[in-house]
């Protein structure tokens, strides 16, 4: 079983468990909200980035390229393509 970061599993979210985002406090809540709704524009934005630039499959620790490329669901296509 993964472990969840401890800052994480301070609100709740935690591997193997529903999270509840109703017995969050509000400040809480939306703070999650606004950091689930940066995270995706950042995503889409890096996804047009790189679908105008390219996708190698090469992420090393570019973790927004990784998320990016699972978004659009290139990751398996990236790897085998790097392996022909």
């Amino acid at each position: 079983m993964h472990r969840s970061s401890p800052k994480m599993a301070k609100v709740g979210i935690v591997p193997g468990r529903e999270f509840e985002m109703g017995k969050l406090d509000l400040v809480v809540a939306k703070a999650l909200e606004q950091g689930a709704t940066t995270g995706l524009v950042q995503i889409v934005a890096e996804t047009q980035h790189r679908l105008a630039d390219d996708f190698t499959g090469k992420y090393g620790t570019d973790y927004l390229f990784r998320a990016a490329t699972g978004f659009v669901g290139l990751g398996p296509i990236c790897s085998r393509m790097l392996s022909i």
